[in-house]
């Protein structure tokens, strides 16, 4: 491409008298007029931009300064006068520190990426690939997923078919009783409507008496409708300055899951349990002498056999219990299984998975959104109850919170 045709339309910058002020407002009025669609975002702070990993997966890049004057080179052109002429200019360094030393950058904000539909605070369902300002969530669609019509007002007809499909995936997970059941529907449910809760939610803990009774199994194909991967697993820290640091490393990736699997010790880190009922977390950067402000717009899920909750812990969570009742639950034949491969089925049935999902909820929404008036709630996730009892009430689902004084004691 000629040099002339890459500065053609470009805004014309002039540095000549190094008016900062007006040099940063010129370069940011460029760098606003060439994210169109959006790819630079406000995020924890800093200046982000998309980028696509393997397989099309979409992650963030933090814009240090090489970074930031390499998007300014392509969306502006920097020059100096002399003579009645000008000459071409790179984006000056003190223009690069000094946009970076704004308090506010004027960039859309972004809370996360999702991989399949959500609902909006209003309940309007994000279906369009691409940036939602009413979620601040960047959609990247996989064109692998081709999504049913979800009806603005679900039949009973649609109804039933979801929870049939719903019903198929939780088929052979031997839940202790019905509340498990509900609960990890509310688990498969959670991302879909995270944005309609502006609270926190609780951690789901899917727990067994013995290993081999499929809790990793559960909290990965719950996962994977609403993400399209396997969630990945988080080791638990040796003490709370680490649990601390992991979550803050964790958090800083956009997770969408945050999965601590086959937990050991006693869960009692007083880190994890601020981090769940905060709306948002802040830390200091290992490493580094800044700190971070994150919002918590992730899903928690602990796996482990029969753990150790403190009481501060305990009523932050939503129990989902498996027991076969068998001593060695990893030697059950699996030609009883319905799905003798869970997660091939679950990797195929996706978009009928996500159908489903999105058929509940829409129901509840086009409902009006009423909230169950008689049901037990949860302190500190009153929202939370609120959304989710709701939508089972609606679609007449059962044991929704059935077991808390089993957890609790």
């Amino acid at each position: 491409m000629d040099f002339k045709d890459l500065q053609s339309g470009l805004p014309q910058i002039d540095i000549k008298d190094k008016n900062l002020p007006l040099i940063s407002i010129q370069s940011w009025d460029a760098l606003i007029k060439a994210n169109n669609p959006p790819y630079l975002f406000t995020y924890a702070n800093h200046i982000v931009r998309l980028i696509k990993r393997e397989k099309g997966e979409m992650s963030i890049d933090r814009l240090d300064k090489n970074k930031l004057r390499h998007e300014l080179a392509r969306c502006a052109i920097f020059r100096i006068f002399k003579n009645d002429d000008f000459e071409i200019s790179l984006p000056p360094p003190y223009v690069v520190d000094d946009m970076l030393a704004y308090p506010n950058y004027p960039l859309p904000r972004l809370s996360r990426i999702v991989s399949a539909p959500i609902f909006s605070k209003e309940g309007k369902l994000h279906l369009i690939p691409g940036y939602s300002p009413s979620t601040e969530c960047y959609f990247n669609l996989d064109s692998r997923v081709q999504i049913p019509d979800v009806p603005m007002h679900p039949s009973n007809g649609d109804v039933s078919q979801a929870k049939e499909k719903i019903g198929e995936l939780l088929h052979d997970f031997p839940f202790s009783g019905e509340p498990e059941m509900v609960h990890a529907v509310s688990l498969l449910l959670s991302p879909f409507v995270r944005s309609m809760i502006s609270g926190p939610v609780p951690v789901y803990i899917i727990e067994a008496p013995s290993p081999g009774t499929g809790k990793t199994l559960l909290a990965q194909v719950l996962a994977y409708p609403s993400i399209g991967m396997l969630p990945e697993a988080m080791s638990e820290g040796r003490n709370d300055e680490e649990m601390r640091k992991r979550i803050t490393a964790k958090m800083m990736r956009f997770p969408r899951y945050i999965l601590i699997d086959n937990i050991r010790n006693h869960i009692a880190y007083s880190s994890l349990a601020s981090a769940i009922t905060s709306t948002h977390w802040e830390d200091r950067i290992l490493g580094a002498s800044r700190t971070v402000r994150l919002r918590v717009m992730s899903t928690w899920v602990i796996t482990g056999n029969n753990p150790s909750l403190s009481s501060e812990m305990a009523r932050r969570c939503v129990r989902i219990r498996l027991d076969t009742g068998q001593e060695q639950p990893w030697l059950r034949n699996p030609e009883g299984f319905k799905h003798k491969n869970l997660l091939r089925w679950v990797k195929e049935n996706r978009s009928r998975l996500i159908w489903a999902a999105l058929v509940l909820i829409r129901n509840w929404v086009s409902k009006g959104k009423p909230s169950p008036a008689d049901k037990p709630t949860m302190g500190m996730f009153e929202e939370w109850c609120q959304v989710m009892g709701g939508i089972f009430m609606v679609n007449g689902i059962e044991g929704f919170l059935g077991n808390l004084h089993e957890l609790y004691t």
